[in-house]
């Protein structure tokens, strides 16, 4: 488990054997098709063209949000016109990741909305994290419901109820 054994392993192997690296430009295109996959499921109408330009007012990032999470999320105004609604917005995207558990710092906020591309690929990678923490919790879930459907009850609520 030595990161020096990773570095050696892949001395030994040819270039296109290699770990690729993706660049920014491809990381865009990504995370933007990965959005607008979202986006387009819940109908809304607007979708991601550029990401540095589009997500700035904070509305669309809402909308990203609330379809991956399946919840509404509280504080928004849906149509910012002043710098410090559009700001107002994005930090209560960056709150929502927090409360989730996925540490974000509100200091992105301000670059979020100025179209800082690496602030904003910071963010798409904590909202794939949301995403993934979200499908966790649902397959557990599942198995739950499996499990109750069986007979057998796993929670403690129903376990008291029979008491």
């Amino acid at each position: 488990g030595n990161t020096g054994d990773i570095f050696k392993r892949n001395s030994n192997l040819t270039r296109s054997q290699r770990p690729r690296t993706i660049d920014k430009k491809e990381q865009k295109k990504i995370y933007v098709d990965w959005a607008n996959m979202y986006l387009a499921q819940k109908e809304f109408p607007e979708l991601i063209n550029d990401l540095q330009k589009d997500i700035n007012k904070g509305v669309i990032l809402i909308n990203l949000m609330e379809s991956i999470a399946g919840e509404k999320i509280p504080h928004v105004c849906r149509n910012p016109y002043y710098q410090n609604q559009k700001l107002a917005n994005v930090i209560n995207c960056l709150k929502y990741l927090n409360k989730k558990g996925i540490a974000v710092h509100y200091g992105l906020a301000t670059d979020i909305i100025n179209g800082d591309l690496k602030a904003i690929l910071s963010l798409f990678f904590s909202l794939t994290q949301l995403e993934h923490q979200i499908k966790q919790q649902k397959g557990k879930q599942k198995k739950i419901d499996a499990t109750d459907e069986q007979g057998i009850s796993t929670s403690y609520h129903s376990q008291s109820l029979r008491r």
